[in-house]
């Protein structure tokens, strides 16, 4: 989550005043070294977003159940923080639109924080790919992930297109979950060297830091490489893959139940949302302020300073939330979750009385024709 939040102070700005123009949008390219470094920072937020989805992967392979209660919660949350947002607007004497009432009460379904609801269509489908993935062999499971690899981390990733501008998002996060399946299922020898992963993982991290260079270094040289700079280090660059896969798998060889790490861990929604809440931090411009007061020649630390009190000023409405409007969300998602499972028992019941008693109609329709036929046979036999 810290990478995040730098990735979306640093790597989403735009900046037009007295210094004259910044812009971060779409990670441009610079020959000033300070720019670069600021849109090479912003980048890792998408390391932390691969991250998370092969975590959750890691855990979900190994159960299908979907709970009603979590997919409650993430929606709930989202509104939430959304509604109190576009209050806060109001009360501070913004005009509100009806676009913004709209976003702030539909946000998942209207893609306002699209990591949310393309991870709540993945967390759904993922009974679905654990079934492929259990009637595949390692032959079939190779060439399925090889497939969807080719098309997400080559061809995709080769075009330089960003995966939202397709479409294709949904399809990275399932190529990632295959990824991490066909690694942890067969990964063998290679899966257990700490060795191994530990190289994978150095290697993986120069070799980024080195693509960064050379892609900054050719796209202010050709204008269709710098134009496409945000595509070629999104999450479907295979780099990031590979790293991911190394870092994942390192950090469950040896699991440890921190509760400190548990904890923090479980605010991260709550951040995601806090933090990039565009209701709320459009409201003010403060870099702007920053750039306008103290000039543009310390963007950098204004970037790195306002990053992090971003991430402190949300991490304590996180905390906040934790302790208050949670457990109020997660009781209502138990009593709902529990309401639908009566009703998916009910029709389970209905669907399967049915079928017993077609079967039992068939059976008995089955034995008056046996016996209409034992009762022919013996009146011709009386004949």
């Amino acid at each position: 989550m810290v990478l995040i939040v730098f990735a979306h102070q640093m790597n989403e700005y735009h900046y037009s005043g007295a210094s004259g123009t910044i812009d971060f949008l779409g990670a441009p390219p610079s020959a000033n070294p300070a720019y670069w470094f600021v849109s090479a920072v912003g980048g890792l937020g998408l390391f932390a977003d691969v991250i998370f989805i092969a975590c959750s992967a890691f855990f979900l392979i190994e159960s299908n159940r979907i709970s009603i209660k979590k997919i409650f919660f993430l929606m709930a949350t989202e509104v939430f923080v959304m509604c109190v947002s576009l209050a806060i607007k109001a009360a501070v004497g913004d005009s509100i639109s009806t676009k913004q009432i709209l976003e702030a009460v539909f946000p998942t379904f209207l893609q306002i924080n699209w990591f949310v609801g393309y991870y709540i269509v993945f967390y759904l489908l993922h009974p679905f790919f654990n079934y492929v993935i259990r009637k595949l062999d390692k032959k079939g499971l190779a060439i399925v992930t090889a497939i969807l690899v080719f098309q997400c981390n080559i061809i995709l990733f080769g075009m330089g297109n960003t995966p939202g501008s397709m479409g294709l998002k949904l399809l990275c996060f399932v190529a990632i979950y295959f990824v991490v399946a066909f690694y942890k299922l067969y990964g063998g020898k290679l899966w257990e060297s700490k060795k191994f992963n530990v190289a994978m993982l150095v290697v993986s991290l120069i070799a980024y830091i080195g693509f960064r260079i050379a892609l900054n270094y050719v796209g202010l040289k050709y204008e269709y490489v710098g134009a496409r700079i945000a595509g070629y280090v999104h999450i479907n660059n295979p780099i990031i893959l590979v790293f991911t896969l190394a870092a994942v798998n390192l950090a469950n060889r040896n699991p440890r139940h921190n509760k400190v790490v548990n904890y923090f861990s479980g605010l991260s929604l709550v951040l995601y949302l806090v933090h990039k809440n565009i209701l709320f931090t459009s409201h003010v411009d403060f870099l702007g302020y920053f750039f306008d007061t103290y000039g543009a020649q310390h963007f950098v630390g204004g970037m790195m300073c306002l990053a992090l009190i971003v991430l402190a000023i949300s991490m304590a409405l996180s905390i906040l939330y934790r302790h208050t409007v949670y457990y109020g969300v997660m009781a209502l998602g138990g009593v709902i979750e529990k309401e639908v499972l009566k009703i998916v028992d009910k029709i389970k019941t209905k669907w399967n009385d049915k079928k017993q008693a077609k079967a039992q109609n068939a059976n008995e329709t089955q034995a008056e024709a046996a016996n209409d036929e034992i009762v022919e046979s013996q009146a011709d036999g009386d004949k």
